[in-house]
């Protein structure tokens, strides 16, 4: 993150991403949306000295990186602000790790909320919380593969926390052509392993190309598992308009639709999908197939039931209190 934004070379990665975060915060507070928001920075030891170090372990959430309301009219809401304040002042030199944060914000959303999403006592009509981490990351976690596995698992097993993922810098062809390495292969099926070896065969030294690697593979795949959003955003502007795409699919909408000549029993595939190229939107929801119940009832008006009833007495005055009498 120490390294210069490519849109402003002025401009460092970190103070790219502190502006985009920021423009984060201040349009859920302008459109008054009940988000509650937590910024948790992440940075782990690497094969160089590092007095600036983020762990994030069990305890970092509840006592360091608790969510906070982004209303300006609820307590707390400029702790947000000034988290990002704090971060303005250090010097980046942690390595990444996006195993361990990612793991521990799963677990810690899935405990704080676990009651509203299961509580079947909860009336249907009132939206469960949507839990959603964004990892930002302008690097890549070369450990084993095996992590990678252990966290998809974990996050497969909640099903209701979905991960966005947004890498800041250029992709991995780029990277590669900047520094004059060899590629055979299209960008998007370029990895970690293949561009470092190009330019290690090329008398790269790798040192000076690790710090501009992002793991576009590793990032997809996470998103992927979870039904989030990947993005690959070169500069800050970028990231802003990444940040704002995710701010859009935290919206909660109700869709109704009838389908024509439907029936009692009968059975439905159904898909829903959402374009919009002005927000960079191209969603489709998985096939589901819908079965109409045998019985459906409809609660009518109160001056419909108490006409009913009216009709009903009546009724029965006249064709059975009557003839009994007689």
């Amino acid at each position: 993150m120490k390294n210069p934004d490519s849109g402003d070379g002025d401009k460092s990665k970190l103070e790219g991403a502190i502006a985009a975060i920021k423009t984060f915060v201040e349009e859920a507070k302008r459109d008054k949306l009940p988000v509650e928001i937590s910024i948790v920075p992440f940075g782990y030891p690497g094969r160089s000295r590092c007095d600036n170090l983020f762990r994030v372990d069990e305890g970092s959430f509840s006592v360091d990186y608790n969510l906070i309301p982004s209303q300006e009219n609820k307590p707390k809401a400029a702790t947000a602000e000034e988290e990002l304040r704090e971060l303005s002042r250090i010097q980046p030199c942690a390595s990444t790790d996006l195993y361990a944060p990612l793991s521990e914000a799963t677990k810690y959303l899935r405990n704080r909320y676990n009651r509203f999403l299961i509580d079947s006592d909860l009336k249907e009509d009132i939206p469960k919380p949507r839990l959603d981490i964004v990892l930002l990351s302008d690097g890549y976690d070369g450990t084993e593969e095996k992590r990678f596995a252990e966290l998809k698992s974990q996050m497969q097993e909640s099903p209701r926390v979905r991960v966005h993922t947004l890498g800041y810098g250029e992709s991995l062809g780029e990277v590669a052509r900047d520094f004059d390495c060899p590629v055979y292969q299209p960008d998007d099926r370029l990895t970690i392993g293949s561009v470092i070896q190009s330019c290690r065969q090329s008398g790269v030294e790798i040192g000076k190309l690790e710090p501009y690697l992002i793991d576009e593979s590793r990032l997809r795949d996470i998103a992927k598992a979870t039904g989030g959003i990947y993005r690959l955003s070169a500069d800050a502007d970028a990231v802003a308009q990444s940040l704002k795409t995710v701010l859009t699919t935290l919206r909660q909408y109700e869709l109704k639709y009838r389908q024509p000549g439907a029936d009692r029993a009968s059975e439905h595939q159904t898909r829903v999908q959402i374009i919009s190229p002005s927000l960079q939107l191209n969603l489709s929801s998985e096939q589901k197939y819908i079965r109409l119940k045998n019985f459906i009832y409809e609660s009518l008006p109160l001056p419909e039931r108490l006409f009913i009833l009216v009709v009903t007495v009546i009724g029965f005055g006249v064709l059975v209190v009557l003839p009994f009498r007689w």
